[in-house]
């Protein structure tokens, strides 16, 4: 647990809900064991409905925390809590009342760097009468908490989205907790790369492959023989001529597809296209009519000149 952090959580678990009626002074002091210096007693005015610092209500209460073993005897009233998450923790707590006032405390312990860490909270509050412009109205803090907390999620879940799509393994090891599955989602996106060649030849290219593969304890050849089957399937020709190597099939394929074949004359966006490099590999280059014509008639040219040479002697 972050020390900053750790006095606001509490506050803000300690905090009365909805709209504003009454003013109410409270004051709070925190001390942890280890912290280099402690933190000075604050006092703030806070706006709060009539009745909300009763006895249920003033118990924390928060989506990552579960009370339990509440009693009440006279005036006292004590508790256990538990948390869970980024701020994990565990503790009890008891909360006096006395007419228009009230006093508590709660200890706590926490995990910090591997280190149990024990925090105390004292608190005190009194009624002073109607709410003031100068306190601080509760409902506002917590719709501004509430829509923090909510940007601060859809931020986090877009972020392990990319990291997912991003094949990005090497942050694994910090965001693991933040994003759930985050491995078992890489991995997942990585298998999926092998269903389309594009991306899986686009994935050696950048140099990707290796490192993510061994992250997720995956063959590369037995991906690549995945992607050349697709590529096959999808008619990708030119993905399959580069992750398929020397095929019979393909060879079939060229055979059939490539005679009569001019690329150079070939529009740009003509799906043909796909096929040069399959035609270029399989098919057998051949010379054409005019230089065989040209080639024939020097040779024939050479044969009549040594011809000469032989009958003068020469």
């Amino acid at each position: 647990m972050n020390i900053r952090l750790a006095p606001a959580l509490i506050l803000a678990l300690l905090a009365a809900p909805v709209l504003a009626d009454e003013q109410w002074e409270v004051t709070t002091s925190f001390e942890m064991t280890g912290m280099p210096f402690q933190m000075p007693p604050t006092t703030n005015k806070v706006c709060v409905p009539p009745g909300e610092q009763s006895k249920q209500k003033m118990v924390p209460a928060d989506k990552n925390c579960k009370v339990s073993n509440f009693k009440t005897s006279g005036n006292t009233s004590s508790f256990h809590m538990e948390c869970s998450g980024e701020h994990a923790m565990s503790g009890d707590g008891q909360i006096t009342w006395s007419g228009n006032s009230y006093q508590g405390k709660f200890n706590a312990q926490t995990k910090m760097n591997g280190q149990t860490t024990a925090m105390k909270l004292a608190y005190n509050g009194r009624k002073t009468g109607p709410c003031t412009g100068d306190s601080v109205n509760v409902r506002a803090i917590q719709a501004q908490a509430q829509t923090a907390q909510a940007n601060q999620a859809a931020y986090t879940n877009q972020m392990c989205q990319q990291m997912v799509e991003n094949l990005a393994y090497q942050g694994s090891e910090y965001m693991g907790q933040t994003c759930p599955n985050l491995k078992t989602n890489i991995c997942k996106s990585l298998a999926q790369r092998a269903d389309d060649p594009v991306a899986f030849m686009t994935l050696q290219q950048e140099g990707q492959l290796e490192g993510v593969a061994g992250y997720c304890g995956q063959d590369t050849a037995a991906m690549q023989q995945k992607a050349c089957a697709a590529a096959k399937t999808k008619k990708r020709w030119d993905a399959a001529n580069a992750l398929c190597g020397e095929d019979a099939e393909l060879a079939a394929v060229a055979q059939k597809e490539c005679g009569g074949l001019n690329f150079t004359a070939m529009l740009s966006e003509d799906p043909r296209r796909s096929l040069r490099d399959l035609c270029s590999r399989y098919m057998p280059k051949r010379p054409s009519a005019s230089s065989g014509g040209t080639l024939d008639k020097g040779m024939k040219a050479v044969e009549g000149l040594n011809k000469l040479r032989g009958m003068f002697g020469h």
